[in-house]
């Protein structure tokens, strides 16, 4: 990605998360990564693809079993849980491995270890 690419991105991650000053950097740099920066990368992905063509059929055989309102809103809610659990667990794991890699940068000398000196 070119400089004007990575510019614009900076700017729209900047704009969408300053109305949210309560998350630390490393929150919003997860975020961002796993909401917006895997997008297109994902869709391209063969076992995604896989996995969402499998949900769209699941979903019509749900759909034909015309169950009450009721009974949807139970599985759906079931669902959403699930679904929260999901990216719960996707954030952490790309925090852990975000961390597993400054660390191992800092271990083998490519980087600086990031931590504040007191000054006299």
């Amino acid at each position: 990605m070119d400089g004007n690419g990575c510019r614009k991105c900076l700017i729209k991650f900047v704009d969408k998360e300053a109305a949210d000053m309560e998350k630390s950097i490393f929150e919003v740099i997860t975020d961002y990564a796993v909401n917006e920066g895997l997008g297109s990368v994902i869709k391209q992905d063969d076992e995604y693809r896989k996995i969402q063509n499998k949900i769209s059929d699941t979903t019509s055989e749900f759909d034909a079993l015309c169950l009450p309102k009721d009974q949807r809103l139970v599985v759906d809610r079931l669902l959403t849980s699930y679904n929260e659990s999901g990216a719960c667990y996707g954030r952490m794991t790309y925090q852990r491995g975000f961390r597993d890699c400054a660390a191992l940068l800092v271990e083998i000398g490519l980087i600086k270890d990031g931590k504040m000196e007191e000054s006299a």
